[in-house]
């Protein structure tokens, strides 16, 4: 596993990276969002030529893991800064695990935001349209 820090916005964040196949890697914030990232390709350089960095990136859903705060009557909380594109649920919703939430848009790419348990939604704390910086919370679960 390799960890690094990384600039998003002007903002520093910590990172781990960790090879799970050739093209696959599971990217780790320091709250514990994972992301799993695929390399869609790469040019292999010539021999004796500087490897190349800019092959494209496809980034999946995050993986689902739940913090104790999340699993606890907690919140879901930014992964990224980014803007909220679309909200799914209200307050008093009953929500399944898996579910999606809130869609954000990061780094020009749209990531549904899942329930990362069962349960009812207590607020909702953003809106369609919003600005949110890394660790906003997005939604408030009521406690169990």
């Amino acid at each position: 596993m390799r960890r690094y820090s990384i600039e998003i916005g002007g903002t520093a964040y910590s990172v781990s990276v960790d090879e799970v196949a050739a093209d696959r890697y599971n990217v780790s914030f320091g709250d514990g969002e994972t992301y799993d990232v695929h390399v869609a390709s790469t040019d292999s350089p010539a021999p004796g030529a500087p490897a190349t960095t800019a092959a494209p990136v496809v980034v999946q859903a995050p993986v689902v893991r739940a913090t104790a705060a999340a699993t606890h009557g907690g919140a879901l909380r930014a992964p990224l800064p980014g803007s909220v594109v679309s909200v799914a649920v209200q307050a008093g919703e009953r929500v399944t695990r898996g579910q999606v939430l809130v869609t954000m848009e990061t780094m020009k790419m749209q990531n549904p935001l899942r329930a990362p348990q069962d349960g009812e939604i207590a607020e909702v704390c953003v809106q369609a349209g919003q600005t949110v910086a890394h660790n906003d919370v997005l939604v408030r679960f009521k406690d169990a």
